[in-house]
């Protein structure tokens, strides 16, 4: 009886770097799309003595949060509460927050983080990446 060989496998971890705009377009689906039966909407900016709500009035106002984003500050957002009934909580989205989360991706969610990557993403990357960074991992769905 001959015994077969198996191939060892090699992982290799690899560094991607992209822009922060390709994390806040990520965003899009969860923010606007209404498809994460978790999201329920944006409760505020949190504005900084930098960036004033003054400051924001020069864009419009369905992107005003993405505008924070982009200048380093957090959205607070009201969510599901999965340990308590789904009752809404508020969560923090801010750049350290989506960093963190796309990393989590990258090793727990690789099929949607090679979406992301090769400019193939869709609703469902969106809302796994969404729920990365409000609950540290994936809950619904």
């Amino acid at each position: 009886m001959s015994e077969t060989k198996t191939e060892e496998m090699v992982e290799v971890q690899v560094t991607q770097s992209f822009q922060l705009q390709r994390l806040i377009d990520l965003l899009v689906n969860v923010f606007e799309m209404g498809s994460s039966s978790w999201y329920n909407g944006i409760q505020q900016i949190n504005y900084s003595d930098q960036y004033p709500k003054d400051f924001f009035e020069q864009f419009e106002k369905g992107t005003r949060a993405y505008e924070a984003l982009k200048h380093g500050l957090g959205i607070t957002v009201r969510v599901d509460n999965p340990e308590d009934d789904c009752r809404q909580i508020s969560k923090i989205i801010d750049k350290e927050g989506m960093i963190r989360a796309i990393n989590v991706m990258a090793v727990l969610h690789k099929k949607h983080f090679e979406d992301f990557i090769n400019e193939n993403d869709d609703a469902d990357t969106s809302d796994v990446f969404g729920q990365l960074i409000v609950y540290n991992e994936l809950i619904f769905g």
